[in-house]
Order: C-alpha cells, then sequence, then structure tokens
C-alpha cells in the first residue's frame, strides 16, 4: 500500500514537472522585404548611367597600328630587295681582291713568323700563321618578304561602356530610361598602384611529427592602390550629387598572398569601384529586396497548446503564402490566437499553461509578425514589453537584435 503511495507521488511529480517545462519548437522562416530609400526622389520613375574609363571599347587601335606596321615593311621590301643585291654584287666584285690580300698578309706574317728565334716562336700562343681565305659569295638570296604580325591582345584592358553600366548600375524598383530619371555619370581616371611590399608574420604551429611547437612563418603582399572616381548624378535638371566618390581618390591597400597579378588587379578595380558605387546608387535612391528570416516559436505538448501549434501553422502559411492565398487572412489570425493567449499569461505561475517562457515566445512571435508586416510601432511596443521580463541574456540579447534591425529599417 505504502509503495503505491510513493509511486503515485513520484507519477504526480512527474507530470508537474513536465507541465511547467514546456519545449518551445522553433521554426526558421525565410522571405524577402523591400529596403526603403534613405534619400527616396519624389517623381522618379526611371534611371539611365554612364561609365567612362581610361580604356578603349576594342582592339581596334591596336589592330589598326598592326596593319599600318604591316603595310610599311610592305612598301619597303622593293627597295630591301634592291639593296640586297646591291650589297651581293660588292661581295662578288671584291671578293678577287679579298683573296689577293688574305695572301698578302698571310706572306707578310709568316715572314714575320719565320724570322723570330725559336724562343720567341714557342712563346706564341696562335704558332705559325695560317692562311684565312675569306668566303667565296654565294647565290643571291632576296631578303624574307614580309607577314602580318598580330598584336598581343592578351595584356590590353578594354572595357565597353555600355556593357559596364547595363551590368553594374541597375537602381532597383525602377527600369531604365529617360522619363523622369535620375541620370549619372561615373567617370574613372588612371589606375594608380605604388610598390608591392611583401610582409611576413610568425606564429607558433604544432608539429605532429616532432610533437613539439615550430615557427610558421607565412607571407602577404601589399599594393597601395587608387583611382580617383567622379560621380555625377542629376534629377529634374538639378545635381544631386558631383564628387570624387568616397573611398577612390585615396590609396587603400590591396592584400594578397602571392605576389600580384598587376593586369588582373588594374582590371578588377573598375568592377570593385562599380559594385560599391550601385551599392550607394541602391542605399539612396533605389527599392532593394533583402533576403530576411523571422523565427516562430510553439510549446511542443500535444494537447494542452493546439492552439498555439494551429497559429504557428498559421503564421507559417501567411508568411511563405501558396496557392491563391496572399498570407494575410492566415497570419492575422495567427496574431489574433496570439493575443487572446496572452490573457492568461502568468509569469509567476511556472505550472500555468501561458507561463514565462512561453508568454516570452508569443511575445517574439508578435514582434516577428509586426516586423514582417511593416508595423514597426506595434513591433516597438511589444519589444518594451518584452524587455522589461525577467530574460535571461539570450533574451536580452534577442530584443537588442530585433530593436536595431528596426532601427535601421525605419532609418533612425
Amino acid at each position: 500500500m505504502k509503495l503505491i503511495n510513493v509511486l503515485t507521488v513520484l507519477i504526480c511529480i512527474s507530470v508537474g514537472f513536465n507541465t511547467s517545462a514546456q519545449k518551445i519548437q522553433e521554426t526558421v522562416l525565410q522571405y524577402e522585404y523591400v529596403q526603403q530609400p534613405l534619400n527616396p526622389l519624389t517623381g522618379l520613375a526611371s534611371y539611365s548611367f554612364t561609365v567612362v574609363t581610361p580604356y578603349p571599347e576594342n582592339h581596334d587601335a591596336l589592330l589598326s597600328q598592326a596593319d599600318k606596321e604591316f603595310q610599311e615593311r610592305l612598301d619597303g621590301y622593293p627597295a630591301e630587295v634592291e639593296e640586297a643585291k646591291r650589297m651581293h654584287a660588292e661581295r662578288e666584285d671584291s671578293y678577287a681582291d679579298d683573296v689577293a690580300l688574305a695572301q698578302y698578309n698571310f706572306q707578310l706574317e709568316t715572314e714575320a713568323f719565320d724570322n723570330l728565334n725559336a724562343i720567341e716562336k714557342l712563346a706564341l700562343e696562335e704558332g705559325r700563321p695560317k692562311l684565312r681565305m675569306p668566303s667565296k659569295p654565294g647565290p643571291f638570296r632576296a631578303p624574307t618578304e614580309p607577314t602580318y604580325i598580330a598584336p598581343n591582345t592578351s595584356t590590353s584592358i578594354i572595357f565597353k561602356t555600355d556593357v559596364l553600366a547595363d551590368t553594374y548600375l541597375k537602381l532597383e524598383g525602377f527600369e531604365q530610361g529617360t522619363e523622369n530619371a535620375l541620370t549619372g555619370t561615373v567617370d574613372m581616371e588612371a589606375f594608380d598602384a605604388g610598390d608591392t611590399e611583401r610582409k611576413s608574420s610568425t606564429k607558433k604551429v604544432y608539429n605532429a611529427t616532432s610533437k613539439q611547437y615550430v615557427d610558421q612563418t607565412t607571407y602577404t603582399y601589399e599594393t597601395a592602390v587608387r583611382r580617383p572616381t567622379r560621380l555625377t548624378l542629376e534629377f529634374n535638371g538639378e545635381t544631386i550629387y558631383n564628387e570624387i566618390f568616397e573611398g577612390t581618390g585615396e590609396y587603400s591597400t590591396t592584400r594578397t598572398p602571392s605576389s600580384p597579378n598587376m593586369f588582373q588587379m588594374e582590371k578588377n578595380n573598375v568592377s570593385d569601384i562599380l559594385k560599391v558605387i550601385n551599392t550607394y546608387l541602391n542605399e539612396q535612391y533605389g527599392f532593394v529586396n533583402v533576403p530576411a528570416a523571422l523565427t516562430i516559436r510553439a510549446p511542443k505538448n500535444k494537447g494542452e497548446y493546439n492552439d498555439l501549434e494551429k497559429a504557428g501553422k498559421l503564421a507559417k502559411r501567411g508568411i511563405n503564402p501558396m496557392g491563391s492565398s496572399d498570407g494575410k487572412t492566415e497570419l492575422a489570425e495567427a496574431i489574433q490566437i496570439w493575443n487572446t493567449a496572452l490573457g492568461e499569461s502568468d509569469v509567476n505561475d511556472k505550472k500555468a499553461r501561458i507561463n514565462n517562457k512561453v508568454t516570452q515566445s508569443i511575445y517574439q512571435n508578435l514582434i516577428e509578425a509586426a516586423i514582417y508586416k511593416e508595423d514597426f510601432i506595434n513591433a516597438q511596443d511589444n519589444l518594451i514589453l518584452l524587455g522589461e521580463m525577467d530574460l535571461k541574456n539570450n533574451g536580452k540579447t534577442w530584443v537588442k537584435s530585433r530593436t536595431s534591425f528596426i532601427e535601421k529599417r525605419v532609418g533612425s
């Protein structure tokens, strides 16, 4: 009998423990929101951007120069042949005289050698003189005819400026055009790079073979580069920006793990600058689709929290709608369920159905849903209420992160 009573008590304790220790299931949902411009332009309907670089748009100049040089060689070839004939004729005419001169010099050298005594003869490195006859001219051979030499275009940087503008400069939320357009010009100067410096750093690493820590030296290559780039923007006949774009007029350090390829660095620098400028344009004037994520929370306890589990499913369909629904009805129903459940909240009773832990999860859901709907005032009100609760460190961090996110969204 006593054993039964003990077991009954243990079962009750177990049930009570499970009731007060709800497990909160988290579901992460992906979505996109439209980031509002920092400086919206009233009446803006389109955009048109151009790019100016110090580089040619094609290899036409190189090819033209190669053609010109080839033609010059062709034009000069007949004269080159005539000159070769003249020189060959001179060698033929002078051959007999060259032979006679070689024989005469040989005779003089031989007589001088014969007049030396034995010791002097031994001292001569070359020994007795040798007769060196001049080469007899062969048949005439005309110079090789000129051939076309293609220019090396692999080390030449070219950019089609219209392609650059179309590829890198896009104002999100608008189409290219000229009506009520934001027009802009990106004018790039020459690439300027300093000498590359090799720098080393040493750290201790463990050598598994020797079972000791040894010094390991790594090298980085630093190059100071800059390319002053002027950005000019106009809207409705008014210049709204005309400056050397920030960061392009001063030297910045580019670090590479090996000696840099300066040709590639110079080429990549163009697209790097355009990407930064495009980000600036969209932050100021565009409407950018930004990927984001939110988390919906629901207690995992069959039967007791059917309403909150249902709300979680409705919120999922509301944020990631499928079929013909736009999700608004589903999300509104989920919010209503959460608000109704808050009416039961008792943060001081761990055994309460909507205790402190569940209450926090509901507030988080309401905040996430309000942010998704861009109802930032409601989201901030709920953040204040949540922040006044007894939160653990991770809860406090969450409140700070969502507060910061909202401030960024509203531009405060």
